[in-house]
């Protein structure tokens, strides 16, 4: 569609109403026709930010029109009219602020207008074709140019219904035409189902819930076609270690308490006291030497009590020392395996024992895996 009928159509619009404002106050309501297109448009413009003080003239009379409905209706006026160039996007929600504050029937042709330049298609017949039926007093030329509009739209109109689950969602229709830049919308799904109208080309329509993962749908609609399609999204998934690569997070490890460490002191005592056995025992076979050298020993001497005495002292000196050795390595491999390992094998624990006989003592320690 020309980019300049569009922009007839906004100014056939707001001459319009200016005109009736003009005509109010005993001035002429034709503009002149020698005026250029740019000058009369601004002129139209500004003249229609007076007729809307008067509410009657600005808009339909028998429709209600609240401050804050003249509020928005004046800048989406001034979104047309942006020095810069037109800003439709704005401009149409203004005037949809101002059509929910109060619905007159006129604001649905600048509503059109707006969203045939978005590209909002379907919003834009949908507007259009309300204008016409329920406004009666549109001028001839503007009623034509519409109606030429209209008609080409609703020819080459693409109808897209989605259903979506959960009933709540966001649409996002994305045209991607063979030159130019991407052009894209937004739609609210309420109720589960929505039906967009839309331009003939390409599509790309992502639909999208908060906590779900995005569902993409791509879509080569040509003119007059009707396409449909059913979503159920699903949370998104969240990868294992083991799939990513990534290692996996670090077991918590238990508190070590004070066992290992009260084991490894007392085994460290009984070692010492073992090796301080040890030296009286040395010294005791010593005495036994002197006294009976060559293993003679003299008349009335108390050889025996002292060899007994030598041979008590070498079992407290092997048990000191075994049994201390086995606890001090039990509570370091105790303190070292006091939760389980990243790996989630069962953690190693330390036993150990010692036997002490006639003929001497034995002790031993073993590491053993026992389950959690």
């Amino acid at each position: 569609m020309p980019q300049n009928s569009a922009e007839g159509n906004t100014q056939a619009q707001l001459s319009r109403v200016a005109g009736r404002s003009e005509r109010k106050n005993g001035v002429s309501a034709a503009p002149s026709d020698k005026m250029p297109r740019v000058t009369r448009l601004r002129h139209a413009a500004a003249a229609l930010l007076i007729a809307v003080a008067s509410v009657s003239s600005a808009l339909a009379a028998d429709v209600p029109i609240s401050p804050e409905a003249k509020q928005h209706f004046k800048s989406g006026i001034a979104f047309l009219e942006d020095p810069d160039g037109a800003r439709y996007e704005e401009a149409y929600a203004a005037f949809k602020a101002a059509y929910a504050a109060s619905p007159s029937p006129k604001i649905l042709g600048n509503l059109g207008l707006c969203a045939l330049k978005l590209e909002r298609e379907g919003e834009a017949v949908d507007a259009y074709s309300r204008y016409l039926k329920e406004v009666a007093d549109i001028p001839g030329p503007e009623r034509e140019q519409i109606t030429r509009d209209l008609q080409a739209m609703q020819t080459s109109l693409v109808r897209i219904t989605i259903q979506v689950t959960p009933q709540t969602a966001t649409v996002i229709d994305t045209r991607k035409p063979v030159k130019g830049a991407d052009v894209s919308n937004i739609y609210a799904v309420a109720g589960g189902t929505a039906t967009i109208g839309v331009r003939p080309g390409r599509h790309l329509l992502t639909v999208r819930a908060a906590g779900m993962k995005d569902e993409v749908w791509e879509v080569d609609a040509a003119a007059g076609s009707k396409h449909e399609r059913a979503f159920t999204l699903k949370p998104p998934v969240v990868a294992s270690a083991a799939a990513t690569g990534a290692p996996p997070p670090p077991s918590p490890r238990r508190k070590v308490g004070a066992g290992p460490y009260v084991l490894m002191g007392i085994g460290g005592a009984m070692v010492l006291g073992g090796a301080a056995t040890g030296f009286m025992t040395l010294g005791k076979v010593k005495d036994l030497e002197k006294l009976c050298p060559d293993n003679q020993c003299p008349a009335g001497s108390d050889f025996e009590d002292k060899k007994s005495s030598a041979k008590t002292f070498r079992t407290l000196t092997d048990v000191l020392l075994i049994s201390g050795g086995a606890m001090v390595v039990g509570g370091g491999v105790w303190l070292l395996s006091a939760s389980k390992s990243e790996s989630g094998r069962a953690a190693p624990r330390a036993v150990g024992g010692a036997m002490c006989t006639g003929s001497g003592c034995l002790g031993s320690v073993r590491v053993a895996f026992l389950g959690a």
